[in-house]
């Protein structure tokens, strides 16, 4: 037994031992091959799109990365959600599919004309809300008209309450932001 217990902690130890031989380069590497953000800073002459953001609360700046998806409202009227391909001065493109022979084409955005951007901004219970109220108003409902039998006012009252307030847990998470003079969208270089 004695000899067992032994052997474990040898094996244990000559794992831990070689577990920490290994190249930290490669390991740093990772995050950088998964996340465009950080793929995109370590590139030296990428480019980014920036909003800045100046309201009540201060500025704040919106970072959007080659690879990483944008949603915008273009001066067509039409919304837009898509990967970024490229980015240049006064533009960026996006991979569109054709309407007419449903083929993949790069279409340019003039960032002059792009009219709203649409963003996440996760708020941890806010964002869950947004799905989880109305769902269970509805639950609230359905089990006041099972067990009742008719639709009580309360119940009601109590189901649209919920849903209202997962309507404003919806507002709070996703930003649409203007772009104006006072919301400008940018494109810079990183150095």
């Amino acid at each position: 037994m004695r000899l067992l217990s032994l052997l474990i902690g040898f094996l244990c130890f000559s794992l831990a031992a070689s577990a920490q031989t290994t190249d930290s380069s490669a390991v740093d590497s990772l995050p950088r091959q998964r996340d465009p953000e950080l793929a995109a800073l370590s590139r030296r002459g990428s480019r980014y799109l920036a909003l800045d953001r100046n309201s009540v609360g201060g500025f704040q700046r919106f970072r959007f990365y080659t690879g990483q998806t944008i949603s915008f409202r273009y001066s067509d009227g039409r919304r837009y959600k898509d990967r970024i391909h490229a980015i240049t001065d006064t533009s960026f493109a996006l991979i569109v599919e054709n309407r007419n022979n449903f083929l993949d084409e790069i279409r340019h955005f003039r960032l002059d004309r792009v009219e709203r951007i649409y963003t996440p901004r996760p708020i941890p219970f806010v964002s869950q809300g947004t799905y989880l109220l109305p769902l269970a108003g509805g639950v609230f409902l359905l089990a006041d008209v099972v067990n009742s039998g008719f639709v009580n006012d309360g119940a009601l009252i109590t189901a649209g309450t919920l849903a209202v307030l997962g309507g404003i847990c919806y507002r709070l998470t996703n930003l649409r932001i203007p772009v104006n003079k006072n919301n400008r969208l940018r494109a810079f270089v990183v150095y």
